[in-house]
């Protein structure tokens, strides 16, 4: 689970992420309505409440 930064310190471990992703061509993403301390995959999945998919890397130009 990858959330967004809060803090200036969680800046390497974003960066670090991002490389990964980039050197798989993409990511899956999910979107959720709210955060818990434990996550059910299958009762996200199952509940029509999250979103997302697989999304590749898109290279621009310039």
């Amino acid at each position: 689970m990858v959330e967004g930064i809060t803090h200036e310190d969680e800046a390497d471990a974003r960066f670090s992420w991002l490389g990964a992703v980039e050197r798989a061509g993409g990511a899956v993403v999910a979107v959720v309505g709210s955060h818990s301390e434990t996550y059910s995959w299958a009762s996200l999945a199952g509940s029509g409440q999250a979103r997302g998919g697989y999304v590749p890397v898109i290279r621009r130009s310039g």
